[in-house]
Protein backbone atom coordinates (compact mmCIF):
# COMPACT_ATOMS: atom_id res chain seq x y z
CA UNK A 1 0.00 0.00 0.00
CA UNK A 2 1.37 3.43 -1.09
CA UNK A 3 1.62 6.22 1.40
CA UNK A 4 -0.64 9.14 1.08
CA UNK A 5 1.35 12.34 0.47
CA UNK A 6 -1.63 14.47 -0.43
CA UNK A 7 -4.92 14.84 1.89
CA UNK A 8 -7.78 17.05 -0.09
CA UNK A 9 -11.56 17.68 1.16
CA UNK A 10 -14.23 19.12 0.40
CA UNK A 11 -15.98 22.00 3.57
CA UNK A 12 -19.22 21.77 4.07
CA UNK A 13 -21.14 18.49 4.76
CA UNK A 14 -17.51 16.97 4.56
CA UNK A 15 -14.57 18.46 6.87
CA UNK A 16 -16.36 21.44 8.64
CA UNK A 17 -18.52 20.68 11.43
CA UNK A 18 -22.20 21.05 11.67
CA UNK A 19 -22.25 24.54 11.85
CA UNK A 20 -20.47 25.32 8.87
CA UNK A 21 -16.87 26.13 10.89
CA UNK A 22 -13.15 24.86 11.69
CA UNK A 23 -13.09 23.90 15.10
CA UNK A 24 -10.21 22.68 17.56
CA UNK A 25 -10.41 19.01 15.95
CA UNK A 26 -10.61 19.67 12.63
CA UNK A 27 -7.38 22.38 12.72
CA UNK A 28 -5.53 20.35 15.22
CA UNK A 29 -6.24 17.33 12.05
CA UNK A 30 -4.87 19.59 9.67
CA UNK A 31 -2.05 20.37 11.90
CA UNK A 32 -0.86 16.49 12.32
CA UNK A 33 -0.95 16.17 8.26
CA UNK A 34 1.85 19.11 8.48
CA UNK A 35 3.64 17.08 11.00
CA UNK A 36 3.90 13.77 9.06
CA UNK A 37 5.27 15.83 5.87
CA UNK A 38 2.26 15.29 4.12
CA UNK A 39 0.51 18.22 2.46
CA UNK A 40 -3.35 19.41 3.09
CA UNK A 41 -5.54 20.89 0.50
CA UNK A 42 -8.78 22.49 0.61
CA UNK A 43 -10.97 21.65 -2.61
CA UNK A 44 -14.46 24.04 -2.32
CA UNK A 45 -17.04 25.76 -4.81
CA UNK A 46 -16.38 28.73 -2.65
CA UNK A 47 -14.94 31.55 -3.15
CA UNK A 48 -12.01 31.30 -0.34
CA UNK A 49 -9.96 33.97 -1.81
CA UNK A 50 -12.87 36.65 -0.32
CA UNK A 51 -14.52 34.78 1.92
CA UNK A 52 -12.97 32.80 5.48
CA UNK A 53 -9.73 32.02 3.84
CA UNK A 54 -7.63 34.26 6.32
CA UNK A 55 -9.04 31.64 8.91
CA UNK A 56 -7.19 28.94 7.18
CA UNK A 57 -3.49 30.83 6.43
CA UNK A 58 -3.01 31.04 9.96
CA UNK A 59 -3.43 27.40 10.55
CA UNK A 60 0.02 25.48 10.71
CA UNK A 61 -0.43 22.66 8.47
CA UNK A 62 -2.44 24.24 5.61
CA UNK A 63 -0.53 24.35 2.39
CA UNK A 64 -2.74 25.12 -0.51
CA UNK A 65 -6.43 26.17 -1.39
CA UNK A 66 -8.58 24.88 -4.53
CA UNK A 67 -11.89 27.16 -4.86
CA UNK A 68 -14.02 28.19 -7.10
CA UNK A 69 -14.74 23.99 -8.30
CA UNK A 70 -10.89 24.02 -9.28
CA UNK A 71 -10.53 27.29 -11.26
CA UNK A 72 -8.19 28.89 -8.43
CA UNK A 73 -5.41 27.40 -6.66
CA UNK A 74 -4.03 29.54 -4.16
CA UNK A 75 -1.30 28.53 -1.40
CA UNK A 76 -1.20 29.85 2.59
CA UNK A 77 -0.22 33.90 1.23
CA UNK A 78 -2.93 34.02 -1.45
CA UNK A 79 -0.59 33.56 -4.14
CA UNK A 80 -2.34 32.52 -7.46
CA UNK A 81 -0.75 28.93 -8.21
CA UNK A 82 -3.24 28.22 -11.41
CA UNK A 83 -6.52 30.45 -12.76
CA UNK A 84 -8.84 29.26 -15.59
CA UNK A 85 -11.57 32.22 -16.79
CA UNK A 86 -14.66 31.07 -18.75
CA UNK A 87 -14.71 32.30 -22.45
CA UNK A 88 -15.16 35.70 -22.72
CA UNK A 89 -17.73 35.65 -25.60
CA UNK A 90 -19.93 32.79 -23.65
CA UNK A 91 -19.91 35.25 -20.84
CA UNK A 92 -21.28 38.45 -22.68
CA UNK A 93 -23.82 36.22 -24.71
CA UNK A 94 -25.15 34.54 -21.69
CA UNK A 95 -26.03 38.04 -20.07
CA UNK A 96 -27.60 39.39 -23.03
CA UNK A 97 -29.59 35.92 -23.60
CA UNK A 98 -30.85 35.83 -20.26
CA UNK A 99 -31.39 39.58 -18.64
CA UNK A 100 -33.95 38.50 -16.40
CA UNK A 101 -31.81 35.59 -14.32
CA UNK A 102 -30.00 36.59 -11.26
CA UNK A 103 -26.43 35.68 -11.93
CA UNK A 104 -23.49 35.28 -9.58
CA UNK A 105 -20.16 35.85 -11.70
CA UNK A 106 -16.85 35.53 -9.65
CA UNK A 107 -13.25 36.88 -9.99
CA UNK A 108 -10.58 36.29 -7.98
CA UNK A 109 -11.05 39.24 -6.26
CA UNK A 110 -14.70 40.20 -6.52
CA UNK A 111 -18.25 38.78 -6.51
CA UNK A 112 -20.80 40.63 -9.08
CA UNK A 113 -24.05 39.83 -8.44
CA UNK A 114 -27.32 40.99 -10.85
CA UNK A 115 -29.77 41.25 -8.07
CA UNK A 116 -29.67 44.18 -5.69
CA UNK A 117 -28.21 44.24 -2.41
CA UNK A 118 -31.60 44.15 -0.59
CA UNK A 119 -33.09 41.37 -2.50
CA UNK A 120 -29.80 39.52 -1.55
CA UNK A 121 -30.17 40.70 2.34
CA UNK A 122 -33.84 39.27 2.00
CA UNK A 123 -32.61 35.98 0.84
CA UNK A 124 -29.68 35.69 3.42
CA UNK A 125 -32.50 36.18 6.37
CA UNK A 126 -34.79 34.11 5.27
CA UNK A 127 -31.87 31.32 4.88
CA UNK A 128 -30.55 32.11 7.96
CA UNK A 129 -33.68 30.55 9.54
CA UNK A 130 -33.00 27.14 8.17
CA UNK A 131 -29.11 27.00 7.15
CA UNK A 132 -26.26 27.09 9.48
CA UNK A 133 -24.14 27.82 6.84
CA UNK A 134 -25.94 31.08 6.27
CA UNK A 135 -25.55 31.32 10.02
CA UNK A 136 -22.01 30.76 9.97
CA UNK A 137 -21.23 34.40 8.11
CA UNK A 138 -22.14 37.93 8.56
CA UNK A 139 -23.60 39.33 5.74
CA UNK A 140 -21.58 43.14 5.70
CA UNK A 141 -18.27 40.81 5.81
CA UNK A 142 -19.35 37.97 3.20
CA UNK A 143 -20.46 40.78 0.85
CA UNK A 144 -17.59 43.84 1.56
CA UNK A 145 -16.21 42.97 -2.29
CA UNK A 146 -19.45 42.21 -4.11
CA UNK A 147 -20.82 44.43 -7.02
CA UNK A 148 -24.46 44.09 -6.49
CA UNK A 149 -26.92 44.92 -9.43
CA UNK A 150 -23.80 45.07 -11.70
CA UNK A 151 -24.52 45.76 -16.04
CA UNK A 152 -22.52 44.11 -18.35
CA UNK A 153 -20.27 47.16 -19.00
CA UNK A 154 -19.29 46.29 -15.34
CA UNK A 155 -17.57 43.45 -16.54
CA UNK A 156 -16.47 43.47 -19.76
CA UNK A 157 -12.70 43.73 -19.01
CA UNK A 158 -13.23 41.33 -15.67
CA UNK A 159 -12.07 37.70 -16.01
CA UNK A 160 -14.67 35.62 -14.79
CA UNK A 161 -13.73 32.62 -13.30
CA UNK A 162 -16.92 31.14 -12.05
CA UNK A 163 -21.09 31.61 -12.49
CA UNK A 164 -23.79 30.88 -10.53
CA UNK A 165 -27.16 30.81 -10.49
CA UNK A 166 -30.63 29.52 -9.18
CA UNK A 167 -33.44 29.49 -11.52
CA UNK A 168 -37.09 29.12 -9.59
CA UNK A 169 -38.95 29.62 -13.23
CA UNK A 170 -38.99 26.16 -15.27
CA UNK A 171 -39.73 27.57 -18.65
CA UNK A 172 -36.50 29.20 -17.97
CA UNK A 173 -34.49 26.84 -16.01
CA UNK A 174 -35.08 24.56 -19.51
CA UNK A 175 -33.91 27.43 -21.92
CA UNK A 176 -31.07 27.78 -19.70
CA UNK A 177 -30.28 24.72 -19.47
CA UNK A 178 -30.43 23.79 -22.96
CA UNK A 179 -27.93 26.82 -23.49
CA UNK A 180 -25.52 25.61 -21.21
CA UNK A 181 -25.54 22.13 -22.93
CA UNK A 182 -25.53 23.68 -26.23
CA UNK A 183 -22.18 25.32 -25.22
CA UNK A 184 -20.77 22.23 -23.67
CA UNK A 185 -17.04 22.84 -25.50
CA UNK A 186 -16.69 25.80 -23.35
CA UNK A 187 -18.35 25.39 -19.73
CA UNK A 188 -19.37 22.51 -17.44
CA UNK A 189 -22.11 22.70 -15.21
CA UNK A 190 -20.94 21.12 -12.04
CA UNK A 191 -23.28 21.90 -9.08
CA UNK A 192 -23.01 20.84 -5.49
CA UNK A 193 -26.88 20.77 -5.16
CA UNK A 194 -29.85 19.79 -7.50
CA UNK A 195 -32.06 22.96 -9.08
CA UNK A 196 -28.72 24.92 -8.89
CA UNK A 197 -26.07 25.92 -11.53
CA UNK A 198 -22.15 26.23 -11.27
CA UNK A 199 -20.60 26.91 -14.19
CA UNK A 200 -17.05 26.90 -14.87
CA UNK A 201 -14.78 26.61 -17.85
CA UNK A 202 -15.07 22.76 -19.33
CA UNK A 203 -11.26 21.47 -18.32
CA UNK A 204 -12.34 22.86 -14.69
CA UNK A 205 -13.13 20.07 -12.02
CA UNK A 206 -11.77 20.07 -8.54
CA UNK A 207 -9.94 16.57 -9.63
CA UNK A 208 -8.18 18.04 -12.20
CA UNK A 209 -6.93 20.86 -10.05
CA UNK A 210 -5.56 18.43 -7.18
CA UNK A 211 -3.13 16.51 -10.07
CA UNK A 212 -1.95 19.72 -11.09
CA UNK A 213 -0.94 20.64 -7.55
CA UNK A 214 0.26 16.75 -7.25
CA UNK A 215 2.16 17.40 -10.18
CA UNK A 216 3.88 20.03 -8.30
CA UNK A 217 5.51 17.61 -6.26
CA UNK A 218 5.91 14.46 -8.07
CA UNK A 219 2.86 12.92 -6.21
CA UNK A 220 0.93 10.25 -8.22
CA UNK A 221 -2.53 9.51 -8.28
CA UNK A 222 -2.59 6.73 -5.87
CA UNK A 223 -0.44 8.87 -3.05
CA UNK A 224 -3.19 11.16 -2.96
CA UNK A 225 -6.87 10.96 -0.76
CA UNK A 226 -10.10 13.13 -1.46
CA UNK A 227 -12.86 13.75 0.30
CA UNK A 228 -16.31 15.35 -0.43
CA UNK A 229 -20.12 15.13 -0.61
CA UNK A 230 -21.67 17.36 -2.93
CA UNK A 231 -22.57 17.00 -6.85
CA UNK A 232 -19.32 18.80 -7.60
CA UNK A 233 -17.02 16.50 -6.12
CA UNK A 234 -18.10 13.83 -8.85
CA UNK A 235 -15.05 14.01 -11.20
CA UNK A 236 -12.90 14.29 -7.93
CA UNK A 237 -14.40 10.88 -6.25
CA UNK A 238 -14.01 9.37 -9.45
CA UNK A 239 -10.84 10.21 -10.30
CA UNK A 240 -8.55 8.97 -7.11
CA UNK A 241 -8.67 5.45 -5.52
CA UNK A 242 -8.56 6.59 -2.68
CA UNK A 243 -11.84 8.55 -2.44
CA UNK A 244 -14.05 8.97 0.41
CA UNK A 245 -17.55 10.53 0.62
CA UNK A 246 -19.70 10.97 4.61
CA UNK A 247 -22.49 8.65 4.89
CA UNK A 248 -24.29 12.17 4.85
CA UNK A 249 -23.75 12.70 1.02
CA UNK A 250 -25.88 12.40 -1.86
CA UNK A 251 -26.58 8.62 -3.18
CA UNK A 252 -24.92 9.60 -6.82
CA UNK A 253 -21.52 10.93 -4.67
CA UNK A 254 -21.18 8.18 -2.60
CA UNK A 255 -21.47 5.61 -5.44
CA UNK A 256 -18.71 7.45 -6.69
CA UNK A 257 -16.83 7.14 -3.95
CA UNK A 258 -14.34 4.41 -3.00
CA UNK A 259 -15.39 3.99 0.62
CA UNK A 260 -18.32 5.84 2.36
CA UNK A 261 -17.33 6.83 5.45
CA UNK A 262 -19.12 8.31 8.88
CA UNK A 263 -21.43 11.56 9.38
CA UNK A 264 -19.41 14.59 9.05
CA UNK A 265 -21.49 15.69 11.93
CA UNK A 266 -19.25 13.35 13.99
CA UNK A 267 -16.03 14.39 12.47
CA UNK A 268 -15.98 11.36 9.84
CA UNK A 269 -13.17 12.98 7.69
CA UNK A 270 -10.61 14.22 10.62
CA UNK A 271 -11.10 10.48 12.18
CA UNK A 272 -10.22 9.23 8.56
CA UNK A 273 -7.19 11.63 8.30
CA UNK A 274 -5.87 10.51 11.62
CA UNK A 275 -6.47 6.97 11.37
CA UNK A 276 -4.65 7.18 7.85
CA UNK A 277 -1.64 9.18 9.87
CA UNK A 278 -1.39 6.56 12.52
CA UNK A 279 -1.75 3.65 10.42
CA UNK A 280 1.32 5.06 7.73
CA UNK A 281 3.90 5.25 11.56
Amino acid sequence: MKMIKLFASDLDGTLLNVDHKLDEYIINTIKKINENNKIFCIATGRSMYLEHSEEFRCIDGYNYCISLNGALITNKENKIIYKKAIDHEFLMKMLKEFPTVAFECLSVDKMYYRHTREEELAFYNEMVKVSKFHQSYQFNRYHEKTVFDFKIKDIENVEILKINCRIKDNEIKEKFNQFVNDHSHLVVDAPFIENFFELTEVSVNKGSAIQKLAKMYDIKDDEVAVYGDGLNDLVMLKTFKHSYAPSNAKDKVKECANEVIGSYADYAVSNHILKTLEEER
